[in-house]
């Protein structure tokens, strides 16, 4: 019995240390150099969503600039904005913080559902995946879609 403990117990240790190093290149993937790129036009057009509409108009879903679009991710922007000021860093941060828990979701569900290694190397594909960085890069929603997915 005491065999079983210290392998569940060895076990754990290593799921943690897998979840570390998702967590630590998940965040030095989607945050280094963040704003470093320019903005392109749906860029644009969230920075103006998320600035141009009143507290009221974001939570009455009345974005004028994008009315397609629920206000979420504009509400989302603007606090990030109000904390790290009006810059590029601060618009796609949102988007980069749903890439960083898609990376843990994957991980731990895969983990739960089929195996811990699974999961590991499921993760480090997402983690990788072209796709995944771009929209974890970019001041949309499509990361945020990304996780609930």
């Amino acid at each position: 019995m005491h065999q079983l403990d210290q392998r569940s117990t060895a076990n754990g240790q290593w799921i943690w240390l897998g979840a570390a190093a998702l967590l630590l290149a998940a965040v030095t993937s989607r945050l280094i150099a963040l704003e470093s790129l320019e903005p392109w036009y749906d860029e644009v057009c969230s920075y103006s969503g998320a600035v141009d509409s009143t507290w009221e108009d974001l939570l009455q879903w009345r974005v004028t600039s994008n009315p397609e679009h629920s206000p979420l991710p504009f509400v989302e922007m603007r606090l990030a904005m109000q904390v790290f000021g009006e810059n590029i860093f601060a618009l796609r941060l949102p988007a980069a913080l749903y890439g960083i828990a898609a990376v843990l979701a994957l991980y731990v569900g895969m983990g739960r559902l089929v195996s811990w290694r699974a999961g590991f190397f499921a993760a480090l594909m997402l983690l990788m995946h072209p796709l995944s960085l771009e929209w974890s890069r970019e001041a949309r929603m499509y990361s945020a879609w990304l996780l609930l997915a």
